[in-house]
C-alpha cells in the first residue's frame, strides 16, 4: 500500500522585521503627528482610514521600499501600496472581525507595541477545522517593528487593549501594479 499526504490549500503569510527600525519608526511617528487631527474613533478603534485619502501613501512606500521588495520576492509578485492608514488602540479599544476585500494583500506594522501588554492580530483561516468544525485561528508572535503581510480576504481582528499604553499600528493594502 502506498500512502501519501499532500497540502491542498496554502495561505501565504509573511512576517518581516523592519530594517533600520528606529529610524523608520521616527519617520512614521512624524507622519502620525501630521495626521493626528484626522485620527477619530470609528468602530471601537481610533483611525484615519476614512479621512487620509492616500495623503501619505508615497511616504510609506518610500519608508518600506526594501520590505515591499522582500514581500514581492517571497510572493513572486509585483505589488505596490494601494492605501494606508494608522490605528491607535487606547484602553478598551479593539478592531472587530473584518477583511480588506477579495483582491491583494494587506500588511500591518507594529509601531508602538509591547507583547506583554498588547494583544496582537488574530488571523482566521478561510476554512474550519475538518474534525471539529471550529474556526482555525492564528496569533503570530509579533513585536514592535514587525511587519505582517497576509491575503486581504483573510478575516482578522484584535482583542481589546487592556493597557493604559496605546497600541499604534500602520496598516496598508498591496495590489498588483
Amino acid at each position: 500500500m502506498t500512502s501519501m499526504k499532500a497540502t491542498l490549500f496554502e495561505v501565504p503569510i509573511i512576517h518581516l522585521m523592519v530594517e533600520n527600525w528606529q529610524e523608520k519608526k521616527q519617520k512614521l511617528v512624524n507622519i502620525i503627528k501630521l495626521v493626528n487631527s484626522k485620527i477619530n474613533l470609528s468602530n471601537n478603534i481610533y483611525t484615519d482610514y476614512f479621512t487620509n485619502q492616500n495623503s501619505y501613501d508615497k511616504n510609506i512606500a518610500e519608508i518600506f521600499s526594501s520590505e515591499i521588495d522582500s514581500i514581492n520576492s517571497l510572493l513572486n509578485q509585483n505589488l505596490c501600496i494601494d492605501n494606508c492608514w494608522f490605528q491607535v488602540a487606547k484602553k478598551h479599544n479593539y478592531h472587530g472581525p473584518h477583511t480588506h476585500g477579495a483582491i491583494g494583500y494587506s500588511a500591518v506594522c507594529y509601531i508602538q507595541y509591547n507583547k506583554n501588554l498588547h494583544p496582537g492580530i488574530t488571523l482566521v483561516a478561510p476554512f474550519s477545522d475538518f474534525i471539529t468544525g471550529y474556526p482555525i485561528e492564528c496569533k503570530p508572535d509579533i513585536s514592535e517593528g514587525s511587519l505582517l503581510c497576509f491575503p486581504s480576504n483573510i478575516l482578522h481582528y484584535t482583542e481589546p487593549n487592556l493597557s493604559d499604553i496605546d497600541r499604534i499600528i500602520l496598516s496598508f493594502n498591496l495590489k498588483s501594479r
